[in-house]
């Protein structure tokens, strides 16, 4: 019997072979997963122009003047992130290139696919792709899907257009904030970093192709119910007062962030200094809030 300390070729090109199954199962479910969400995030950004279409359609303005201000404040801040990160590029045509993928609403695919194939920290750029990824998912999240579900949530309760086309854009929102906020959640989670600074919190997704899909299956639905419930919250009492809606939202916000103040928490760890780093700051703040 071999002792302990001998080495087994046997076992170890085993031990091997199983590794580099579970990294290639890894990658491929990490893949159908970051291109799945890219996918969807812009398909919804179809889906809300042609909601904004049809609100001008049926005289609906409102609705659809507050869809393109939610639309268009995606879009800036998305083109801010897109020069903070590219602003020190050494490449000249580089940021030009990113404002093309976001005014063209295929960032998210170029971003995922980076992401996917393991694109380096590069020189001059304020984040890393996977962290400029989660930024601009944030992004889309604050500004564009989930207000994006609150408005056609009101629009379907008190306007004048309750088709089917209006359903399923309304559906698309909700499944694309959820799709994000769990893929996010995810990558924290399964960030080998976030588990060896935050061991307490992160590591709840375990092991394993089939469990991973059962955990983020379960977060996805609960995230889709949240989101249902807190539109149709936020619309029932819109229906009543619109500014209690307004009120509330902000009032939170700035609550956040007085108390981030207090605990000398406010300025996120982003290396930016001087004013663009405070508003950044604040904004990143109650994105993630």
């Amino acid at each position: 019997m071999r002792g302990m300390h001998e080495r087994d070729p046997v076992l170890e090109e085993a031990l091997v072979l199983m590794s580099t199954r579970l990294a290639n199962d890894g990658k491929k479910y990490a893949s159908v997963r970051l291109f799945g969400g890219a996918l969807l995030s812009t398909f919804d950004t179809i889906t809300d122009l042609y909601m904004i279409y049809q609100f001008y359609l049926t005289g609906a303005n409102g609705f659809a003047n507050a869809s393109l201000i939610s639309l268009l404040s995606n879009i800036s801040i998305q083109l801010a992130f897109v020069f903070v990160q590219n602003r020190n590029h050494p490449s000249k045509g580089r940021l030009f290139k990113e404002i093309l993928y976001v005014l063209s609403f295929t960032k998210p695919g170029v971003d995922a696919f980076r992401v996917v194939i393991g694109a380096e920290h590069e020189v001059g750029a304020a984040m890393s792709p996977k962290m400029e990824m989660m930024m601009a998912n944030c992004s889309e999240l604050f500004t564009e899907a989930i207000p994006g579900a609150l408005i056609q949530t009101y629009a379907f309760l008190v306007g004048s257009n309750q088709s089917n086309a209006a359903i399923f854009s309304l559906i698309v929102s909700v499944f694309t904030s959820s799709f994000t906020a769990t893929g996010m959640s995810f990558a924290m989670d399964l960030d080998k970093n976030q588990r060896a600074q935050t061991p307490n919190f992160y590591g709840y997704v375990p092991d394993g192709a089939m469990k991973k899909v059962k955990v983020f299956v379960s977060m996805f639905l609960i995230s889709a119910c949240q989101l249902t419930a807190k539109a149709l919250a936020c619309a029932l009492c819109a229906v009543e007062s619109s500014m209690t809606v307004v009120i509330y939202l902000v009032g939170e916000s700035l609550l956040f962030l007085a108390y981030k103040l207090l605990r000398r928490d406010f300025t996120y760890w982003i290396p930016i200094d001087g004013l663009t780093g405070v508003l950044l700051s604040a904004l990143i703040r109650v994105v993630f809030k």
